[in-house]
């Protein structure tokens, strides 16, 4: 995992390299819009309306409320984590139009998918992470150079959004919106209806202490807010498929390695950089 240089931490969260020496699988987390570049091997998603081989020319992926899995027979893969601002900027078709979905990528970065698919695979040294880290970093600056500003109620949507409000109407206090126009910029920018966010930025942080803990246990990881374990079970099936307890059985190398790599950092990242 890669930080982006300087004022690109408002478009995107993170940048990532996985490389993997043999078959792998894993369930990923609901997340913001994605970037993926399938380098080496066969890389394939299970996920609500993208299942599939991934594109070799890079494939983007809208913001999701589900889990998906990835599988990878063994190869190299990168990409990167639009923030909610970051999709608006470079992507701006509506968010809830690509949510739980994926298209190819084009020409989004500016070259095209498969050149900069090319352009990384080219970097296989032992610091071809920094390497693809330093282009996604020239590419984005680029594209941002002829992209509109970032949109103000995004940005505050985002900033409210971090803050766990208790409901949605203090949701819409904390981002200056009236209950209309919260809603019409949740949908647009973030994907999802203001309850739903809510959701699931409340199970986030189980997600992201289940990530920090070596030997987790299910009933020490809920959230307090819950109402009672079987609230949170539901929740947890909702969005991830199955129940805590299943998800802990399950191997998770890839956010194994996150928490190893990124020991500092929350992940999933859905607040705004600081």
């Amino acid at each position: 995992m890669h930080e982006p240089a300087g004022p690109l931490v408002e478009v995107v969260t993170a940048y990532y390299f996985t490389t993997a020496a043999g078959p792998f699988r894993d369930r990923l987390y609901p997340d913001w819009g994605n970037i993926r570049f399938a380098l080496e091997g066969e890389w394939s998603v299970e996920a609500r309306n993208a299942s599939g081989p991934e594109e070799p020319g890079g494939t983007l992926y809208g913001p999701t409320d589900r889990w998906s899995e990835v599988r990878c027979g063994g190869g190299r893969g990168a990409g990167l984590i639009l923030t909610p601002a970051g999709w608006d900027r470079l992507v701006g078709t509506p968010a809830h139009l690509l949510a739980n979905r994926r298209a190819p990528l084009g020409a989004l970065l500016g070259p095209p998918g498969g050149t900069v698919a090319a352009t990384l695979a080219a970097e296989a040294g032992p610091e071809w992470d920094r390497a693809g880290a330093a282009l996604f970093d020239r590419l984005l600056a680029e594209r941002l150079a002829h992209a509109p500003p970032a949109n103000p109620r995004t940005l505050a949507v985002h900033r409210a959004l971090a803050g766990r409000p208790d409901d949605v109407a203090a949701f819409g206090l904390a981002a200056g919106l009236s209950a209309a126009s919260l809603r019409e910029e949740c949908t647009r920018a973030f994907g999802f209806n203001p309850k739903r966010l809510l959701r699931r930025e409340r199970l986030a942080g189980t997600l992201r202490r289940i990530r920090a803990e070596p030997s987790p246990r299910p009933a020490a990881l809920r959230d307090p807010t819950y109402a009672d374990q079987p609230h949170f079970n539901r929740e947890f099936r909702d969005f991830m498929g199955t129940t805590p307890r299943g998800y802990l059985a399950q191997p998770r190398p890839l956010m194994a390695e996150v928490a190893r790599a990124w020991p500092g950092r929350p992940f999933p990242i859905t607040a705004p950089a600081d």
